[in-house]
C-alpha cells in the first residue's frame, strides 16, 4: 500500500487524490444558545442551538439522557448502538511503503492488533437545518443528515509497542448517508501523542515540506469488523496536508 496525499487551500480541493476517510468531512462547531428538546421521548434533554452556518446550515446539540429513548430517523437506541460497539476485536495494522512526502520508521511493518471499546459518558444527538436536503442546493450527492455521537474508551494497542492508546474517543452514525439510511458508525480520532504510552511519537512523522500536525486514527464498523486507517496531517502554512500510512481490519 502507497500513501496517498492531497492539500488544502482554504477550503479547495488541490489535488486529484479525494478524502474518503470516515469523518473526514468536517462538522461545524455549536456555540452555546438555547432550544427546545429535539427529543420527544425525553424532556430532560439538554439543547444547544449553533448559529454557525455551514452547508447544511444550523446545527442544534442535544444531550441524550434517556439511552433507551427511540430517536427519529435512527434504528436503534443509543444503548443498543453501545451494545452492539462495546468489547474487544483482534487485527493487524500495517504501516503504508516508505513514501517522499512523509516517512516513518515503520514503513512497510505490520502487528498484531487489539482494539477495545467501552461506553463513554454522554450521548449527543446533533440535528441539522437542512436535514434530508442536498446541502448547498445541490441536486445530488450524499445528503444533509443529523448524526448521533456517542462518546467512548479506545483502546488501540499493537504487540510491537508502536501503539498503546488508551483514550476518549467518539463514535458518530448518520442518520442517512449517499447509501441511504444510516451510516455506519464510525471512528475520527486524533491520538494525543503527548500522553501516549506507546513508542509512536510526533518525532517519527518526518515531513520533507510544511509541518507535522496530527496523526488521525478512522474506522468504519462493517457488521462485526471495525476497517480502518491512519492518517496523517501536514501544516504548510497556507495549505493543510492530508495522507494515509497505514490500514488495519479488526473483527
Amino acid at each position: 500500500m502507497m500513501a496517498q496525499w492531497f492539500k488544502y487551500v482554504g477550503f479547495v480541493l488541490t489535488s486529484a487524490v479525494l478524502c474518503t476517510a470516515p469523518g473526514c468531512d468536517t462538522k461545524d462547531g455549536d456555540t452555546e444558545g438555547e432550544s427546545e428538546s429535539a427529543s420527544e421521548s425525553d424532556t430532560s434533554n439538554d439543547s444547544e442551538t449553533g448559529d454557525v452556518q455551514g452547508s447544511c446550515g444550523a446545527e442544534t446539540k442535544t444531550v441524550i439522557s434517556d439511552l433507551n429513548a427511540s430517536l427519529t430517523d435512527f434504528m436503534s437506541t443509543p444503548s443498543e448502538y453501545y451494545a452492539a460497539l462495546e468489547g474487544t476485536k483482534s487485527g493487524t495494522f500495517t504501516w503504508a511503503e516508505i513514501g517522499e512526502f512523509v516517512t516513518t520508521p515503520y514503513g512497510s511493518t505490520s502487528s498484531p492488533l487489539t482494539v477495545t471499546i467501552a461506553a463513554g459518558s454522554e450521548v449527543r444527538l446533533i440535528e441539522v437545518e437542512n436535514h434530508g436536503d442536498f446541502p448547498n442546493g445541490q441536486e445530488g450527492g450524499a445528503p444533509c443528515s443529523n448524526r448521533l455521537e456517542l462518546d467512548v474508551t479506545l483502546g488501540f494497542s499493537t504487540e510491537d509497542g508502536v501503539f498503546a492508546i488508551n483514550e476518549p474517543a467518539t463514535v458518530t452514525i448518520e442518520a442517512f448517508t449517499f447509501e441511504g439510511p444510516e451510516g455506519s458508525p464510525s471512528l475520527y480520532h486524533s491520538i494525543d501523542l503527548d500522553n501516549h504510552a506507546g513508542m509512536l511519537a510526533a518525532g517519527d512523522f518526518m515531513v520533507s515540506e510544511g509541518m507535522f500536525a496530527a496523526a488521525i486514527l478512522t474506522g468504519t464498523w462493517i457488521d462485526a469488523t471495525l476497517e480502518g486507517g491512519l492518517f496523517v496531517e501536514v501544516d504548510g502554512g497556507e495549505w493543510i496536508g492530508a495522507g494515509s500510512l497505514g490500514s488495519f481490519s479488526a473483527m
